[in-house]
């Protein structure tokens, strides 16, 4: 999935519009690079990302992923995923790579992605330009209409 968004920055001018609101040579630049990274992040060789099941405190109450958001360099590489990841009646396949996508965003050497309390595909295509660059769920539902070829 990240694979398809990072072709999809370059090659899809009018998707990344409707999702980034930008056509800058920097900015596609640093998309490319994001989602490349998420893509090198999810390889199953890499070991550049921890990927765990037993995240902190209550995180995982409401979500199906967790990143901490402190510290802000690069030590900070986990990813925790909450038992409604797992739940085949709560998420399908796509949407585990969505969330894996908009998770990963938020590392920090990846793009360090904030959520901007803003959940939902009407809510992420409704940002700024400049929320949206660094907002994780317009990275993840990007990801997903870039796989689905939503052109």
């Amino acid at each position: 999935m990240a694979d398809a968004a990072y072709w999809a920055v370059e090659k899809q001018s009018n998707l990344r519009f409707r999702y980034f609101k930008t056509h800058t040579e920097g900015n596609i630049n640093a998309l490319q690079q994001a989602f490349h990274k998420i893509e090198k992040a999810c390889d199953l060789g890499s070991d550049n990302i921890v990927f765990r099941c037993d995240p902190p405190n209550h995180h995982c109450d409401k979500a199906a992923g967790y990143v901490p958001l402190y510290p802000a360099d690069e030590s900070n590489n986990q990813v925790f995923l909450c038992p409604s990841f797992f739940n085949k009646y709560h998420y399908h396949d796509v949407d585990r790579g969505r969330i894996l996508v908009h998770e990963t965003s938020h590392i920090p050497y990846i793009r360090h992605t904030e959520d901007y309390n803003t959940y939902g595909l009407l809510a992420s295509l409704a940002l700024s330009k400049e929320l949206s660059l660094y907002h994780a769920d317009t990275f993840g539902w990007f990801a997903l209409a870039a796989y689905n070829k939503d052109y």
